[in-house]
């Protein structure tokens, strides 16, 4: 459950209560965002039953057809971690690239490209890799997306992982379903949902 106020038309504040009944926990999350359109600003505090988080985020739009986001998420006794996403699109093409962080020189990269052909109907592509490491594993998985209402889309894909310790170069097969109603509490969860989904596949995250 979220609450926000427009303490003026480009300013935002308010706050969300997740509760998780597996765990027998609360998320608390106050935050305050600033967007007039073109950028996004904001800052959000999470209290997970006495352990708390902060998270500065940004986006900006280029264009109509180029943006960039960046999500850092600052816990407790932890590196941060940083989600970094860039989109561009132009008429049916949508080409992504993201990068995820835990701190020091480690993370994962991801480009991503898709090709609507119309009526909710779109090819996906995709490459996923890590870096600043001593080993190699890479992803590459190519598929489909249907959206057959309006928040609504089903997708499919087939990948093959490869790399060192790798055995036997593994084949994968994925299949989700999304339904989405509604706005957002705060911009950064869309931005670290597109990180996320771009490395998911290489079973990391």
């Amino acid at each position: 459950m979220a609450l926000g106020y427009y303490i003026t038309p480009e300013l935002l504040a308010g706050l969300a209560v997740t509760s998780f009944s597996d765990f027998d926990e609360n998320a608390n999350l106050v935050f305050a965002e600033y967007n007039n359109g073109q950028m996004v600003a904001g800052l959000a505090l999470t209290d997970t039953d006495g352990e708390r988080n902060t998270t500065i985020y940004g986006e900006y739009k280029v264009s109509d057809d180029l943006s960039f986001g960046v999500v850092v998420d600052k816990f407790k006794d932890n590196d941060a971690v940083t989600f970094v996403q860039v989109d561009y699109g132009v008429g049916d093409i949508e080409v992504g690239g993201s990068y995820l962080t835990f701190g020091g020189d480690e993370g994962f990269v991801a480009i991503d490209a898709s090709y609507g052909f119309g009526n909710g109907l779109r090819a996906t592509s995709a490459y996923s890799t890590v870096v600043g490491v001593d080993f190699d594993i890479n992803q590459i998985d190519i598929g489909a997306s249907y959206e057959f209402a309006p928040g609504a889309m089903i997708e499919a894909s087939v990948g093959h992982l490869s790399g060192d310790g790798v055995p036997d170069d593994i084949r994968t097969i994925s299949i989700g379903l999304t339904f989405e109603r509604g706005n957002r509490a705060i911009v950064a969860e869309r931005l670290r949902d597109d990180t996320r989904r771009a490395q998911v596949n290489m079973l990391f995250f």
